[in-house]
């Protein structure tokens, strides 16, 4: 179909140079013997706005499913080829004619043909292809990623999925598939089948036709055979830099274990000639202890013209038959694929809209509802990149690796001097202070010293642990958790404020007992009058005082470096001490809802929580606030969740830095905690200290 602005014979012309790109595409991937013209019934015309009552739809190719075993694929194609650039407004009108094309085909007799085939045992899915292709734009000009992620869809739509084949995919592909074939001219190709979590019994492992769920994947598969040889090949999308090598060599070892040990991976651009590069290559197949494997994997590029020199591949006869185990941590090895995959991409710290929006990023649209039992088969389906798998790396990261900071201050004798601290507070051995009777981790250094920062009026104890979990999935039994210990003596007053920063529960009671030591020290060198902590706990508090306290971290005039933004999030109850008065704002929240998770953004304007009648009858748990900075040590902002900790039985306060947003290149992580952290420690103190004299007077 046409998408152009020019008369009736250029749209005719437009119309079939696209449908003419797109049947050379299918016949290229194997899809060969599809239909074309199909007019289906359209069975909800009032709907749809149909008044013709039928659906034209370009293309329709079925096939069983080598992906998900016993399954038909009924692929319904839309070709729209334009002459002009792509326009992203154009999207929402494609995807909705597609997603009723769908529809109706889904309720249609075409898609309950009787299918004498005992090996088809489940139900059909049906899924649309959107070909939109612009003969103006670059051949590797993608659409995809120009598409508003977030943009809403008719919620009326009706489909199981869709994928969208801009030019960047179809170039993909094709490159994939001629760069094979030129260099192996003679050797018979097919598409490598890898194993997911729906095939895994008597699988095929290769055939003529690419997969659809391998349509929208940056990393294409081949099997080539000639007489007794066999090689795997595997097209690769990401640039070639030495991490993206590890992984696909990683995943290469893995998809040819009991099959080849003989591999080629080719990545765009890369010069395989070159001395520099060879010798990256050189050392990382170093890393790599198969060497039978390693020794026969090489590494081209494709895409680079007259400088893809041609030479023989060096082939062993040997297979490889080990058992490949997986790796307790990611070493920088892993590529996880199938099972392995879909494991990784379940846990709970991976959300549901993370996984929507990877997909969309991809050109997959799955349904309406978008829930893991719908998005994880998809993803667990095809192979991801490394460039992707850092984006579910991101998202995977534990809420247990996020620094946690409670601190708690100690009345001083007398003021005190950094020297006065580092005599008392040396060097010290974790194994004997810290080290629980039974315990499930190790520290990586036992020995840990105490470390003197004059400027910041600081001593510091920083220590690392490698905890191992025999109960958890491949990719979190062994994980490494930081700590630290800070004693900061740069206030006025006559007291130490010591921060116990802790990743895990392990870390927790390892600052906690670490703390204990110091005190005592200190305490036998005179330096504090009493080993009592004043802690930070809700307990002390009132209602309208923590709400004050909680509410006094979005109060400008307080911070220096850093700007309130908004709160994002407030977590509050309703207090069962006092009774609400009739003609309060509060009572629709009592008549309906107890507890109150509110999310969105400028929440401080929010009437219940802005007027300070209303303190009284709420409890407030936290708030997570945005904060933006614009200074010569750091650019950008962070999410700050600002709570008491409910599975403390005291709820003592306690800060997290959830997410950061700036430029890695220019700033560093450290940076920003500094200065974050330092502010909010500030207000924290002084305002707590302020209602605590207020509440004694």
């Amino acid at each position: 179909m046409y998408d152009g602005k020019s008369g009736g014979e250029d749209k005719k012309n437009s119309g079939e140079i696209g449908e003419i790109y797109v049947s050379n595409f299918l016949n290229l991937i194997g899809w060969k013997n599809f239909k074309s013209g199909v007019d289906i019934p359209c069975l909800m015309s009032e709907k749809h706005k149909k008044p013709n009552e039928t659906h034209g739809v370009d293309r329709i190719y079925q096939y069983k499913s080598t992906l998900d075993k016993g399954r038909m694929i009924h692929a319904v194609m839309s070709v729209k080829h334009s002459t002009n650039d792509y326009v992203s407004s154009k999207f929402k009108e494609y995807f909705s004619d597609l997603a009723n094309v769908v529809d109706c085909y889904e309720s249609s007799l075409s898609n309950n043909e009787c299918i004498d085939d005992v090996e088809i045992y489940k139900s059909p899915q049906v899924i649309g292809v959107l070909f939109w292709i612009s003969s103006k734009e670059e051949r590797t000009k993608s659409a995809i990623t120009n598409l508003n992620l977030s943009l809403r869809l008719p919620s009326e739509l009706n489909y199981d999925r869709i994928q969208i084949m801009d030019n960047d995919r179809m170039e993909f592909i094709t490159n994939s598939i001629d760069a094979v074939k030129k260099r192996f001219s003679k050797h018979k190709i097919e598409f490598y089948y890898i194993s997911t979590p729906y095939n895994m019994s008597d699988r095929p492992y290769s055939g003529s036709k690419l997969p659809i769920e391998m349509f929208n994947s940056d990393i294409q598969t081949f099997r080539l055979q000639k007489d007794d040889e066999i090689i795997l090949a595997i097209v690769v999308k990401d640039e070639f830099n030495p991490d993206n090598l590890k992984r696909i060599f990683g995943l290469s070892h893995k998809i040819s274990n009991n099959f080849t040990n003989n591999v080629v991976i080719l990545f765009p651009s890369f010069e395989h000639k070159v001395q520099k590069n060879i010798n990256i290559v050189n050392s990382i197949k170093d890393l790599f202890q198969d060497k039978d494997f390693i020794d026969t994997t090489n590494v081209y590029g494709y895409d680079i013209g007259f400088k893809d020199v041609l030479e023989l591949v060096e082939i062993s006869d040997e297979v490889s038959d080990e058992e490949i185990l997986e790796p307790l941590s990611d070493n920088g090895k892993i590529l996880p694929y199938g099972e392995y995959l879909r494991s990784y991409i379940n846990h709970s710290s991976i959300t549901e809209s993370e996984l929507n929006i990877f997909l969309k990023s991809k050109g997959i649209y799955v349904c309406k509802y978008a829930k893991k039992e719908f998005t994880i088969p998809v993803i667990s389906s095809m192979l991801v990149s490394p460039t992707e798998f850092e984006i579910l790396k991101n998202h995977h990261t534990l809420t247990e690796s996020k620094d946690k900071r409670r601190s708690s201050s100690l009345e001083t004798t007398s003021n005190i001097s950094g020297e006065d601290l580092a005599k008392v507070l040396n060097v010290i051995n974790l194994n004997e202070i810290a080290k629980s009777k039974f315990p499930n981790y190790k520290f990586t250094i036992p020995e840990s010293e105490f470390k003197l920062d004059k400027e910041k009026k600081q001593i510091t104890l920083e220590y690392e642990i490698e905890s191992y979990y025999r109960n958890r999935s491949w990719d979190e039994q062994i994980n490494i958790f930081k700590g630290k210990v800070v004693f900061d003596y740069s206030k006025k007053r006559l007291e130490i404020i010591s921060n116990n920063i802790y990743t895990s529960t392990e870390t927790f009671e390892i600052g906690r007992k670490i703390i204990n030591y110091a005190k005592a020290k200190l305490k036998e060198a005179n330096l504090i009058k009493s080993t009592k902590e004043n802690q930070i706990l809700m307990d002390n508090l009132s209602n309208e005082q923590i709400l004050q306290f909680l509410l006094s971290f979005t109060d400008d005039s307080s911070l220096n470096e850093i700007e309130f933004k908004t709160i994002k999030s407030i977590d509050i109850e309703l207090s069962n001490k006092d009774e609400i008065p009739s003609d309060s704002d509060l009572k629709w929240v009592e008549n309906s809802i107890q507890k109150l998770k509110l999310d969105g953004a400028n929440l401080q304007e929010l009437k219940i929580i802005k007027e300070n009648g209303n303190h009284k009858y709420l409890k407030c748990w936290g708030i997570i606030v945005e904060y933006k900075f614009n200074t010569f040590k750091a650019k950008g902002s962070v999410i700050v969740r600002l709570e008491f900790y409910k599975a403390n039985k005291n709820n003592e306060f306690m800060v997290i830095i959830d997410k950061y947003d700036y430029d890695k290149r220019l700033f560093t992580k450290k940076t920003i905690d500094d200065m974050v952290l330092s502010e909010i420690d500030n207000i924290k103190h002084s305002k707590y200290q302020e209602i605590m004299e207020k509440t004694n007077v």
